[in-house]
């Protein structure tokens, strides 16, 4: 009976450990995809406005 309480905290402690190195994983995780989101906005933007601006240049030209 002294071993399953004496390695209850220490399964506990392990669990909430886990969790804590699970939720930083998300947290890299998350950052890691708004970068690629950011870059991937920025490079869609770019082409849009190359495509204005030819719509532009043939409206007026």
């Amino acid at each position: 009976m002294e071993n399953s309480e004496t390695t209850l905290p220490a399964s506990e402690a392990k669990r909430k450990k886990q969790k804590g190195a699970s939720a930083v994983e998300y947290a890299i995780l998350l950052f890691l995809v708004a970068i690629v989101i950011v870059g991937f906005g920025q490079g869609i933007g770019n082409k849009i406005n190359t495509i204005f601006s030819q719509i532009q240049s043939g409206l007026t030209g």
